[in-house]
């Protein structure tokens, strides 16, 4: 109960890398942090409500996609609800996480894919 937004219990509470006593919001708040610090290019999180997307947005300059359920998959993910959680990526940019989500969906040309609708990022 009561645990701070962005608390893990494997490496304790996440801060935000802009300024410490902002929120950074969400369970993925590690992988926004780390990629507005440039700790790597990309990362994955797992969202029911607002726990890639809300990092990212509490992070300038953080990129982030919820894919569609079942979308991507679920291998080693324990999900809060079956019916929502998926895995998404956040990245720098639009073009790394089309790229990250092409690969994971094994989309193998364009002429079968589905594009990345940009407004709703």
């Amino acid at each position: 109960e009561n645990i701070p937004s962005g608390f893990s219990a494997v490496g304790g509470q996440c801060l935000h890398p802009d300024d410490i006593r902002e929120d950074i919001s969400g369970s993925s708040s590690g992988s926004a942090a780390g990629i507005k610090l440039n700790l790597f290019t990309f990362s994955l999180g797992t969202e029911t409500q607002g726990s890639i997307l809300s990092p990212a947005i509490h992070t300038k300059h953080v990129c982030a996609l919820k894919p569609s359920v079942n979308a991507w998959p679920k291998d080693n993910i324990i999900p809060i609800n079956y019916d929502q959680d998926t895995c998404g990526p956040l990245a720098r940019t639009i073009e790394d996480i089309e790229l990250l989500h092409r690969i994971a969906t094994d989309i193998k040309d364009d002429h079968h894919s589905r594009p990345i609708r940009v407004g709703y990022i």
